[in-house]
């Protein structure tokens, strides 16, 4: 792992020393280039995660050590201010702006509520949950468990491979699911058999959980397929909601109802959401929005992007009759709203090149974000959503809190990022952009040279600062060398169609678009 300094010893030789003259080289001011200690020890935001009244947030960042170990914190703070209250983590109760730890005491793993000003003490549980992940339904008056066991043992002597996952570790391990009584502490389990479910949503009114269900089938695609029950928490009556689909990318069920936004490539649902021909197959990373109401099932899904050329990658809502999510558009990650009674989408304008995360309150107007851009360091953001006006929302209504690595970013002489395209031999336009070292003039007959980013994934590869840790663009630049990234054609947030170049080609064409 790089250091933050180095050293070398100078040497000189002669007759006479006296006229030689020792000058600082980085003069008190001067910027330096961008090392690879500054690659490798730079902070990132890895999650947010807003209370329900939208006061306050848990907000978690990482960087390695010199050691090469990632270190996590997660920090308190108010979401008006950005101030960081304590280095704390937890999860919010579902309407209090109270939240959740655990706390090992007399041998037992119980859960505690802690007020977010005074750090006050309430015990939830008194019971041992070791063992136990949780999730506390909206009515705070049940939880719902988890807990992992052993699958099916292979038989002693016999090498058994029921598919080619069954080699990995803990691949036959389960999920058990209970309903946990906070009041009377009686534990029932939901779910029965060999396979492992999850908990998809609960409705806000306690009644309804949702559990998901998925399993492999390797005969046919899609070879991964999944179903959704509803259990009745009076009765505990289940309902299917569907049954083996496949393609399918996430659920989100709309506060106050028992419908959901769904999100799945344009293959889900029996291709309800593609626009290209039978001959072509869509790509299984460009995602689409659906709505599907689990009263009605498979019958009432609509699709609501069909015509959208951005991936839909994250879905949040709150009170207020919107959903707000991010989606791949070209080579950068924006924001969205939908409205939930129109199904009218709109770009909201804001600064932050690539967004990384978002999280919303429950019961609040707050929603914040975090993520970066091709030369902007990581940033949290905060937004007042009672005062987004859709494609007319101004930058200035959106709370911009201090860069994560201002420090070390401070004395850094950076290059420039400028947008780049070209016409393939195959006719494709082609869309990148480049990374130009500090100084570079674009008008200058110096050469430089240049380093290709060939990456031919299902995904783009977005305007990421320096182009990632693993691409270090700005520490190729601070070298000398122009850095040209290049989205071939088959990548996700260009459009169904586009996307479905790659498929089925082994390469074949898209590598030609950049070779």
């Amino acid at each position: 792992m790089p250091a933050d300094s180095d050293s070398l010893v100078v040497k000189i030789t002669g007759k006479d020393a006296t006229e030689i003259q020792i000058l600082d080289v980085c003069e008190k001011g001067a910027l330096r280039p961008f090392s690879m200690a500054d690659n490798m020890l730079m902070s990132h935001y890895s999650n947010v995660s807003v209370s329900p009244s939208g006061r306050y947030a848990f907000v978690t960042q990482w960087a390695f050590d010199t050691g090469g170990s990632a270190r996590y914190r997660t920090f308190l703070i108010e979401t008006a201010t950005g101030k960081r209250l304590r280095e704390t983590d937890g999860t919010w109760m579902p309407k209090t702006d109270r939240y959740i730890k655990w706390k090992e005491t007399d041998g037992k793993m119980i859960l505690c509520s802690y007020d977010p000003m005074t750090e006050e003490e309430t015990p939830i549980t008194k019971e041992d949950l070791r063992g136990y992940s949780y999730i506390m339904a909206p009515t705070e008056d049940y939880l719902i468990l988890t807990k992992s066991v052993d699958g099916p043992a292979k038989e002693d002597g016999v090498y058994e491979i029921l598919e080619m996952d069954d080699r990995q570790p803990g691949w036959r391990k389960r999920s058990e699911i209970y309903r946990f009584d906070l009041k009377t502490g009686v534990r029932e389990q939901l779910a029965y058999g060999n396979k492992s479910m999850w908990v998809s949503s609960i409705t806000e009114d306690g009644k309804y959980v949702f559990l998901g269900e998925s399993h492999s089938r390797l005969e046919k695609r899609p070879t991964e397929v999944e179903s959704l029950y509803r259990i009745n928490m009076e009765t505990f009556k289940a309902d299917t909601i569907y049954k083996e689909q496949g393609f399918m990318g996430g659920m989100y069920l709309i506060p106050g109802t028992q419908k959901f936004l769904v999100k799945g490539s344009a293959e889900a649902f029996n291709r309800i959401g593609c626009i290209l021909p039978d001959s072509l197959t869509p790509n299984m990373y460009e995602y689409q929005m659906f709505l599907m109401d689990a009263e009605k099932g498979m019958s009432s899904v609509i699709p609501l992007t069909k015509d959208f050329v951005p991936s839909i990658s994250r879905i949040v809502m709150g009170e207020g009759g919107y959903a707000y999510f991010t989606a791949e558009k070209a080579d950068s990650v924006a924001l969205y709203r939908l409205n939930l009674n129109t199904y009218k989408i709109e770009e909201i304008p804001q600064p932050c090149e690539v967004i990384l995360g978002i999280s919303m309150a429950r019961h609040g107007s707050t929603l914040m974000y975090y993520g970066n851009g091709a030369c902007m360091d990581y940033r949290l953001y905060c937004i007042d959503t009672q005062k987004v006006k859709g494609e007319k929302t101004s930058k200035n209504s959106i709370k911009s809190f201090e860069p994560l690595n201002k420090e070390r970013f401070s004395s850094i002489a950076f290059g420039t990022c400028e947008a780049w395209h070209f016409k393939s031999e195959r006719g494709y336009e082609l869309t990148g952009h480049a990374y130009l070292p500090n100084g570079c003039d674009k008008e200058s007959v110096k050469k430089y040279p240049m380093i290709v980013h060939y990456y031919g994934g299902c995904s783009p590869t977005t305007r990421r600062f320096g182009g990632g840790q693993h691409y270090p663009a700005h520490y190729w630049n601070a070298l000398g060398y122009v850095v040209l990234i290049v989205n071939p054609s088959g990548a996700s947030g260009f459009g169904q169609e586009w996307g479905s170049r790659h498929v089925n080609t082994a390469g074949e064409g898209p590598a030609q678009d950049i070779i």
